[in-house]
């Protein structure tokens, strides 16, 4: 899963971003190729890479339980791009009920099949199933619901405008790429480091922690995301600002974590060990120490899109590299100085979360538009 994140990264080159914001829909359609065609060539690029050098990658990570299942890692990156190409014209159309009962279908579905083949195989493909169905089982459903009234722009090829959209969007893959590259890079951190240094059972732990602690963010926060997109280009096309939906925006998102956040907190191995037994008790205290970060990055990833908005994607490559640096630093002491899991997990947690606080600050300031004076941007 964090393999398939990292590198899936690149099965867009970020102009998913562009097809919300181009006001034509038939330039929009264009973006859809481009999408289309990175998205194939990457997923074959990573193909033959898994072929060459899918060895050296388990050498590295320390775990030779990934031979059997690297070879389906270009399918995984289609999908996933798929995905996110389906999602984001939904968006663009203003078929938040069909993104919603999307989010809603593939939290229950993809759980229940994970546990559904685990508890027959007594293995771990019901976890690689899962994983590939959540990928799989969006992009169909997001097909099937759209291709009725769209057909994304399957009979409008023009490689010229394709051409043309790629460069207008420009900026996307120069800073934008990168900086999600960086971002998911931090975010499979823990796992990566702790597959290094503490073995695949502390990595089962927290990828638990992470999977239920994101269930929220897959419910609300990004259903509540793809509606301040769609209001907030609106409104900085029209007026310049997004400032009042902005501040909305927050305020609902601050009153929706507040109290699973307290909860968990204070509560997380107890029931941890009620859902899943006693040898889950570890993933609770992974909840425990991941809490800060997680309400953080409910109520701050949906506004940072605003400094898409500003054309500030230069500031999320500076922060995501700040990020990496940091979240690489703070994981390093914890557990290879101190040899102590939880206290990488928690000093990773802080430094994240707070960095979260600096994105929010700056998020703000752009939602205000650009800066007037005597009448001159």
């Amino acid at each position: 899963m964090a393999i398939s994140s990292i590198i899936g990264t690149l099965s867009t080159f970020q102009y998913t971003q562009a097809i919300i914001i181009e006001k034509s829909d038939s330039d929009a359609l264009q973006i859809i190729w481009l999408v289309r065609i990175i998205n194939i060539a990457i997923a074959i690029i990573s193909f033959f890479f898994i072929i060459f050098f899918g060895d050296l990658l388990i050498a590295s990570l320390n775990n030779r339980l990934l031979h059997d299942y690297l070879i389906f890692l270009p399918i995984s990156i289609f999908f996933s791009g798929q995905n996110e190409l389906f999602r984001i014209w939904a968006n663009r159309k203003e078929r938040y009920s069909v993104m919603t009962l999307n989010g809603i279908l593939t939290a229950i579905i993809v759980p229940a099949i994970s546990i559904f083949i685990g508890l027959l195989s007594h293995s771990s493909l019901g976890l690689f199933i899962g994983l590939f169905s959540g990928q799989i089982f969006p992009s169909l459903f997001m097909w099937w619901q759209l291709s009725k009234s769209h057909s994304f722009g399957l009979g409008s090829l023009d490689l010229k405008d394709v051409k043309r959209m790629g460069l207008k969007y420009i900026n996307f893959p120069k800073f934008g790429l990168p900086a999600e590259f960086i971002n998911r890079f931090s975010n499979q951190l823990p796992t990566l480091m702790l597959s290094h240094f503490a073995g695949a059972g502390f990595v089962g732990a927290y990828s638990l922690s992470v999977r239920i602690l994101g269930l929220p963010i897959q419910l609300l926060s990004s259903s509540i995301n793809e509606v301040f997109r769609q209001r907030a280009s609106k409104d900085y096309n029209s007026s310049g600002n997004c400032k009042p939906i902005f501040i909305k925006t927050f305020k609902t998102l601050i009153i929706l974590a507040i109290i699973p956040t307290l909860f968990i907190s204070i509560y997380g191995p107890k029931i941890f060990v009620f859902f899943f037994g006693s040898n889950w008790v570890q993933a609770g205290v992974f909840s425990q120490l991941l809490a800060f970060l997680f309400f953080m990055k409910f109520c701050v990833s949906p506004l940072s899109f605003v400094s898409v908005l500003a054309n500030k994607l230069h500031f999320g490559l500076v922060m995501d590299i700040v990020t990496f640096s940091m979240s690489f630093l703070m994981l390093y002491i914890g557990l290879k100085i101190y040899k102590d899991y939880n206290l990488g997990i928690l000093l990773y947690s802080l430094g994240y979360g707070l960095l979260y606080l600096i994105t929010f600050a700056m998020s703000y300031y752009f939602s205000k538009g650009p800066l007037i004076v005597h009448g001159k941007d």
